[in-house]
C-alpha cells in the first residue's frame, strides 16, 4: 500500500485523474469471506503450479492450458495475493478523492470471475472446469453473489460508474441452464441485470 500511494502521487504529479482498480477478491467481503479465504489459497496455489500462472503459450502444461484454450488474467498479483481490509480500501479511496484522481472499479462477473467462483463453483458456466472463469448468466444465484458483493465495493468506493469488465467472455451457452439461447441475448441480458 505504501507503494501504491506514491504510484497515486506520481500520476495525480503528471495530471492523471482517473484509474481503473480491479478488485477481484483482492478486497474484504463481509458477506463472502469465503471468496477472500478461496482467493487467498488459490493464489498460493498458483505460485507453485506447473507452468506457473503466466504460461499462457500453446502446449504449456500450466492451469492457462489445462481446459484445451488459453485462459489468461488470473491476476493472483491483485491485493498482493490476498485481501486488503475495507479501511485500507477506503482509504485508498480518500488518498485518491484528495488528489482528484477517480477510482472506476472493475467487478468482473460474467468472464475473469476466477474471484468469485473458485468459491462458488455451482455458479459457473462449465461444471468441469477446476479453475473456472466464466459464469452462468443463467444462474440466479451468480448474480445474488456478485450483487453482495458489488454493493460492498460501491459502499466503500463510492464510485460514479463500475466496469463490468466482461472481456475474453469465451464459454458462451455452454451449460444446460445457457445451451439454446443465442450468445448475443446472454451477454445482453447479463449487462441488463
Amino acid at each position: 500500500l505504501p507503494w501504491f500511494k506514491r504510484f497515486l502521487d506520481f500520476l495525480a504529479r503528471y495530471k492523471y485523474n482517473t484509474i481503473f482498480l480491479e478488485i477481484g477478491a483482492s478486497m474484504q467481503f463481509d458477506s463472502h469471506p469465503e471468496i477472500n479465504e478461496k482467493w487467498e489459497s488459490f493464489c498460493r496455489e498458483m505460485l507453485v503450479y506447473p507452468g506457473g500462472p503466466d504460461g499462457n503459450h500453446w502446449g504449456d502444461n500450466g492451469m492457462q492450458m489445462l481446459t484445451g484454450n488459453i485462459k489468461n488474467s488470473v491476476h493472483i498479483e491483485n491485493g498482493g495475493g490476498s485481501c486488503i481490509t475495507k479501511a485500507e480500501m477506503s482509504g485508498i479511496a480518500g488518498w485518491c478523492r484528495e488528489r482528484h484522481i477517480e477510482i472506476i472499479p472493475e467487478v468482473q462477473g460474467l468472464a475473469h470471475a476466477y474471484w468469485m467462483l473458485l468459491a462458488h463453483p455451482e455458479c459457473a458456466e462449465r461444471s468441469d472446469d477446476p479453475y473456472p472463469d466464466t459464469s452462468c448468466p443463467s444462474n440466479p444465484r451468480t448474480y445474488e453473489i456478485y450483487f453482495d458483493c458489488l454493493q460492498e465495493v460501491v459502499d466503500v468506493l463510492r464510485p460514479r460508474m463500475v466496469s463490468l469488465g466482461h472481456d475474453e467472455y469465451a464459454w458462451i451457452g455452454f451449460c444446460d441452464r445457457c445451451r439454446g439461447k443465442t450468445g448475443h441475448d446472454i451477454f445482453a441480458d447479463d449487462i441488463l441485470k
